[in-house]
């Protein structure tokens, strides 16, 4: 008999249910690895922000000096972590670790690079914040910007732009900027397999199937060419949510260092990752009071909130603490009593009249189109394609942007909904 055998017993018989140690130990390997590189990405843009703000902070520009130290400090804290999961041979893992990572990074950088982002925000602000700031432009301590776009650069979350900006000063190719994009898919990826493997034990199809489909989603992938930055937020929610599951539910100790560097990340990427990041922790922390498992709420809150505030006052000092400072509102130009519209002029005509549900159903519905200002949507039937859609498909495409199927996958998600209740 093995270590590590079941013995099962039954009314009728004992049955030896034989299962080797080395298939868990290797299983749970195999998920510790996923979780490491996930981990190394999230760190390096991380310590990218911090270590850029830090040099705001002082007086002095983004340095060519920043993407390389933020990679030793990636690859010192994977050694760190690593040290914790890794029991035995942690030097074997840490040298497969590091040699994966000299895959992936080359590889997402040489892909960016062989693609021109012709977006149509990714030129006319996107790029251009890149620009300043590679340039020289402090936004902590210098004037604010001017120029047709200045308002979105001056006031908009920075994280995507000062990432882009460090790898530009080495590379010296501004496309490459977009690494971070494949890099976010890849992590979220990773961090997703780790989080259902850790749910799904010794089972592989399940763990793999739902994170692809969670790391590839349409946000993600449809912008990851481009200097759009909602990929990297979808990216980010993801590894969230991922990262979240593991700290509560599987008691990961080190996912929690790395969700509140995934704050940090989130709530510089865009306004509205604050409001996300609140809701999915409102429903977990419901969730658990209501199953009365509170022991993970004090260390989840305990990485959570070092994590914003080191998002809000550090890293986010601008747009954040300055957008307060000069116009009264953190939020601004999307909010406050100076607020700017984006959204009317973005949206078909007949959604002017809708309520907000009625939106969201004429969004999942309709025809797949870039219907914007004076033109309206168009419903259609679930599970059918016109040919004119799949010509619209693009960045901007703002009704069904999901894709023409997506509405009839709606209804089968529903209807399997339905049947697993």
């Amino acid at each position: 008999m093995l270590a590590g055998d079941r013995i099962l017993i039954t009314p009728s018989r004992v049955q030896l249910e034989v299962r080797p140690v080395m298939k868990d130990g290797k299983y749970q390997i195999a998920a510790d690895v996923c979780l490491m590189l996930g981990a190394a990405v999230i760190i390096c843009i991380a310590s990218l922000l911090l270590i850029s703000s830090l040099l705001f902070a002082a007086g002095y520009p983004i340095s060519r000096y920043c993407f390389p130290a933020a990679l030793i400090v990636t690859a010192a804290a994977v050694w760190y972590l690593g040290r914790h999961s890794f029991k035995n041979r942690k030097m074997h893992y840490f040298a497969t670790l590091l040699l994966f990572l000299a895959v992936i990074f080359p590889a997402c950088i040489y892909a960016a690079g062989r693609v021109y982002d012709l977006s149509w925000d990714g030129q006319a602000y996107h790029q251009e914040a890149v620009i300043q700031l590679r340039q020289g432009w402090n936004p902590f301590h210098d004037a604010p910007l001017e120029g047709i776009h200045s308002v979105w650069i001056n006031h908009y979350a920075k994280g995507p732009w000062i990432a882009a900006a460090s790898l530009d000063t080495v590379t010296g190719h501004i496309e490459q900027g977009k690494a971070f994009n494949f890099l976010l898919i890849i992590a979220s990826f990773c961090i997703a397999l780790a989080a259902f493997m850790a749910h799904y034990r010794e089972r592989w199809i399940e763990p793999m199937v739902l994170a692809l489909l969670a790391a590839g989603n349409p946000v993600s992938i449809l912008q990851s060419p481009t200097f759009y930055v909602d990929g990297q937020l979808a990216s980010m929610l993801v590894i969230f949510l991922a990262l979240g599951y593991l700290s509560v539910f599987a008691r990961r100790k080190a996912a929690l260092p790395l969700l509140a560097l995934s704050v940090v990340i989130a709530v510089n990427i865009k306004f509205t990752a604050l409001v996300y990041l609140l809701a999915i922790s409102a429903v977990i922390t419901f969730y658990l009071l209501l199953k009365k498992q509170t022991e993970p709420v004090r260390p989840v809150a305990t990485a959570l909130i070092p994590g914003l505030l080191a998002g809000f006052f550090l890293v986010g000092f601008n747009p954040y603490v300055t957008n307060t400072l000069r116009e009264g509102n953190p939020f601004y130009p999307l909010a406050g009593p100076n607020a700017t519209d984006i959204m009317t002029v973005n949206s078909p005509e007949n959604f002017r009249a809708m309520n907000r549900f009625e939106k969201l159903f004429a969004s999942i519905f309709s025809k797949t189109e870039d219907a914007y200002d004076h033109q309206k949507s168009h419903y259609k039937l679930p599970f059918t394609v016109q040919q004119e859609e799949l010509k619209t498909i693009s960045v901007d495409t703002r009704v069904g942007g999901f894709g023409p199927l997506f509405g009839g996958s709606v209804l089968l998600s529903l209807i399997s909904l339905a049947a697993a209740l």
